[in-house]
């Protein structure tokens, strides 16, 4: 009896203690609310510059009635900031905060006069524009990181990122703690992050719950890095095309080119490497992912060039020129 009293007590500890995790899980999501800015002299400080908010996205509805748009608000404290959307009349009146939770809600989209779409925690949500009547619209497990609905509603471009392991090895399964990298090639880093994954374009068809890869098997990246956003694909007014920008080269190539495209792609054909359903706006007549010789580091014959000699011999060109 003993024995079974201890066990009892055991049982009831790790119990609270699971509880205690799972509040402590929750007290992590802050929600930083509307700061006031307080100045003591006529100096900005960096205690009142963090106390400001920042609004970085905006859109008018079709009617022009209206006027949603992101606000960003930031604690110094808790390190962390949080965005959340408002709505007001075009005139500036009757501004209100449709979001109130510890959730970022971002990237704000009018689907019509009295609907706008937004995304929360990676994935496509919809409400009203008082803020009710919400609703989740994909279900990617969290993987969406931009997106923008075809003028008929019907359909959207998701934006997702896809492991890429062709610059830096992908870690074998049986080292799941390995921090090494193996880097084949460049570009095997932007700015802040290694290149491990890249983003592909993806459309869902919300009548059917079909989606699919515009760039599928494709090495590119679509949007570019580093600071490409959903701003660099559109949809045509009768959205049976998608515009989009992409820089059709990897490795060294890439690293010493910033020559991009423009490209028209056929929704419904759904062929990428076919001159009659995927054009080329820039460069006439060019398939899509296929470099002319001028272009490519290396020869035919997998002989590699030496790009800075290039580089080099174009600068001592305009030198010569300017002393003319």
């Amino acid at each position: 009896m003993r024995h079974s009293k201890h066990s009892f007590f055991h049982f009831f500890i790790f119990s609270l203690l699971l509880m205690s995790c799972g509040t402590q899980k929750e007290s992590d999501k802050v929600n930083i609310e509307k700061q006031t800015v307080q100045l003591e002299g006529d100096l900005m400080t960096p205690e009142a510059l963090w106390a400001m908010s920042r609004i970085s996205g905006y859109q008018a509805s079709p009617d022009g009635e209206h006027i949603a748009f992101q606000m960003g608000y930031y604690s110094v404290a808790e390190n962390k900031s949080h965005q959340v959307l408002w709505m007001m009349n075009a005139d500036g009146s009757e501004q209100k905060q449709l979001t109130n939770d510890a959730e970022n809600e971002t990237d704000v989209q009018w689907l019509d006069n009295e609907t706008i779409a937004f995304l929360r925690e990676g994935e496509v949500w919809k409400m009203n524009i008082n803020g009710k009547s919400r609703k989740q619209m994909t279900k990617t497990d969290g993987q969406v990181e931009g997106f923008l609905f075809a003028p008929d509603g019907k359909k959207a471009i998701l934006l997702k990122s896809i492991d890429f392991n062709e610059i830096i090895q992908k870690n074998p399964e049986d080292l799941p703690k390995a921090t090494g990298r193996v880097v084949n090639d460049l570009m095997y880093r932007h700015w802040d992050h290694y290149v491990e994954s890249i983003q592909h374009p993806f459309v869902i068809d919300f009548e059917t719950g079909e989606e699919f890869d515009i760039l599928d098997g494709e090495p590119f990246e679509c949007p570019m890095e580093p600071f490409g956003g959903i701003e660099q694909l559109a949809w045509s007014p009768d959205s049976k095309f998608i515009a989009f920008t992409c820089r059709c080269k990897t490795g060294l190539e890439y690293s010493i080119s910033t020559d991009s495209d423009i490209f028209l792609y056929d929704v419904e054909a759904r062929d990428l490497n076919s001159i009659e359903h995927t054009k080329n706006l820039c460069k006439q007549f060019r398939e899509f992912g296929i470099l002319g010789c001028n272009e490519m580091a290396y020869h035919g014959d997998g002989k590699q060039l030496n790009p800075w000699k290039a580089v080099e011999s174009h600068q001592d060109t305009e030198r010569s020129g300017n002393q003319r």
